[in-house]
């Protein structure tokens, strides 16, 4: 089965995300600073997809949600 099949668009930008995110954590934990700051980059597209690509929910309260690479884990 490929990967268009599998889930759907908004499920595999969240898969993406969420390893990024993993990948970006042990860059920088084995002081890989430059590798660290391009999956961050690449991290902080895929959020950006996400929340562009996300349908507006206002009981959700969107509008402050701080932007994920300044809420460092």
């Amino acid at each position: 089965m490929g990967a268009r099949t599998r889930g759907s668009r908004h499920q595999r930008l969240v898969y993406l995300q969420e390893h990024l995110r993993e990948l970006r954590q042990l860059a920088e934990g084995d002081g890989l600073p430059l590798i660290g700051y391009f999956v961050e980059m690449a991290y902080i597209e895929a959020c950006d997809t996400v929340r562009k690509e996300r349908p507006f929910d206002a009981s959700v309260g969107n509008n402050n949600v701080p932007h994920p690479a300044l809420a460092r884990d």
